[in-house]
């Protein structure tokens, strides 16, 4: 305890002794030393300089070593200027974490994108110093280590239909449009979709495998109803006005082919979306005006398990499902429920990126 003795002050100048023999002047008036904790710093051995998620397999990752044990340990993750997000991960004794909240984590920070990135990681602990009874809160400088996500969306089932065109080299590549869900729907097992962005003056066609054969373009039955005003172009289909669109195709070989363009809608749905459960204004996503700009969603209305879908004709809104899980866009297709579901927090918002395929939440 702090003990200070005030014996009185002068009023005209100088100390009053409490004694009048000033013997008490004798012992130096001054604070007890406070009592001095042990020492507990913590410093922490990087094990990781680049994790290449492309083709990582492994379920954990050890991140670090530390010097001081603790039971778990909280590692918050930045980036450079380009970004002011960061992300906060927990790891075990060991120093490691999922390889899979790593990789989610790298996308809270930057978005997806297969560029490498650069992350810096400081380290804290609380450490319980058996001597005094107490736990003490302490952290390590920060380290860095390089990492890339990979590039691209996830299909839960294999597409049945491809674009390609003078955008994309006649063929190199083939961009995969997504099935619809079929269950208890066999009709469905011709209907495709895809969000993209549309050219001026682009031309292109489908075909139902990675190749040539069985191809189509403006020749299919087409059914403009957002405005793309396509043109036909020795056959292929050719963009009157540029922009993003929502491209439904359904490639029946007893009817023909139909494409049809509509506006790009994404809609939030569920628990998290203030729209609930309907496909309604209130859940939109925004759209963005440029290829490379970002749908961005409503703000999360509550914690709890993410729905994104699209809507066209009569079809289902959960047949047009999609997640972001990792950095990636993940869509359902014609595959099951996509567990585990992806939990957000409320005033969150999700960011898509349909050019490269990538999307975060925050």
């Amino acid at each position: 305890m702090m003990k200070k003795i005030f014996c009185g002050i002068a009023l005209v100048a100088g100390l009053a002794s409490c004694t009048e023999d000033f013997t008490d002047w004798k012992s130096p008036q001054h604070n007890d030393a406070e009592e001095v904790l042990p020492q507990t710093v913590l410093m922490v051995e990087p094990t990781e300089s680049a994790i290449d998620f492309t083709a990582e397999t492994r379920e954990y990752i050890q991140l670090f070593t530390a010097n001081l044990q603790a039971d778990e340990y909280t590692v918050i993750l930045s980036g450079d200027e380009t970004t002011t997000n960061t992300a906060t991960l927990t790891a075990n004794a060991n120093g490691e974490i999922a390889a899979s909240d790593i990789q989610a984590a790298v996308a809270e920070v930057y978005g997806g994108g297969p560029e490498e990135r650069t992350l810096y990681a400081k380290v804290l602990a609380k450490i319980f110093l058996e001597s005094q009874g107490i736990y003490v809160d302490t952290e390590a400088t920060s380290f860095s280590f390089k990492a890339n996500l990979p590039a691209g969306a996830v299909y839960d089932s294999e597409p049945v239909l491809y674009l390609t065109g003078n955008n994309y080299g006649w063929g190199n590549p083939w961009v995969p449009l997504i099935p619809v869900n079929t269950w208890e729907r066999p009709d469905y097992a011709y209907v495709s979709w895809i969000i993209i962005y549309l050219h001026e003056n682009e031309e292109f066609k489908f075909a139902p495998q990675q190749g040539w054969g069985g191809d189509f373009g403006f020749e299919a039955n087409i059914d403009d109803k957002a405005g793309m005003n396509p043109q036909n172009s020795g056959g292929n289909i050719k963009v009157g006005n540029p922009g993003w669109y929502l491209i439904a195709v359904e490639n029946n070989p007893d009817d023909g082919p139909t494409v049809t363009f509509y506006k790009p809608n994404i809609y939030l749905i569920g628990d998290t979306s203030p729209a609930e459960w309907s496909c309604s204004e209130s859940g939109l996503f925004t759209v963005p005006d440029s290829e490379t700009g970002t749908f961005v969603s409503p703000a999360f209305v509550k914690d709890g398990a993410v729905r994104m879908c699209v809507q066209f004709g009569d079809v289902d809104w959960w047949r047009t499902e999609f997640v972001v899980k990792n950095g990636q866009i993940d869509f359902r297709g014609d595959g099951g429920d996509q567990e585990p579901r992806v939990s957000v927090l409320a005033g969150q918002r999700c960011y898509l990126n349909f050019s490269n395929g990538s999307g975060v939440y925050k």
